[in-house]
């Protein structure tokens, strides 16, 4: 636990002036970064639509879904923190999400999305269906 609390600490003095760090900013939430091509429960990922803040545009229903679900929230590829990839269409979107699938979640998640990956999540969905509740 307090390895755990050091890691939140450094990272909350490194990001302190930052915009993304005051949003973040007392959500019960640990920031993992991964790179790929918070809560007790079972898994959530949530998923962003195309604003440049990335996952973190969540960050006003976190606390209150991680009470009941281990919440995931990754930035998509090139949006928010994270690095872009050299494109983005279905079948990149689908590689990079059934990877943060398996690489985060020990059980299928429910999968939320909004706005612009509302519409890539649903065609998830239907051709990945096994991957999620």
């Amino acid at each position: 636990m307090s390895g755990r609390l050091r890691v939140k600490e450094t990272a909350r003095r490194f990001y302190e002036n930052e915009p993304r760090a005051r949003l973040v900013a007392g959500l019960p939430v640990t920031e993992r970064r991964l790179r790929l091509a918070g809560g007790e429960g079972p898994p959530m990922v949530l998923l962003h639509g195309g604003t440049d803040s990335g996952g973190v545009s969540w960050a006003p229903v976190i606390a209150r879904l991680s009470e009941s679900a281990r919440v995931v929230v990754p930035d998509l590829p090139g949006l928010g923190e994270s690095e872009p990839l050299a494109e983005m269409n279905d079948a990149v979107f689908s590689d990079w999400l059934a990877e943060l699938i398996r690489m985060t979640c020990e059980e299928t998640p429910m999968l939320l999305a909004h706005s612009l990956l509302g519409g890539l999540a649903a065609r998830f969905a239907i051709h990945h269906g096994e991957l999620l509740r």
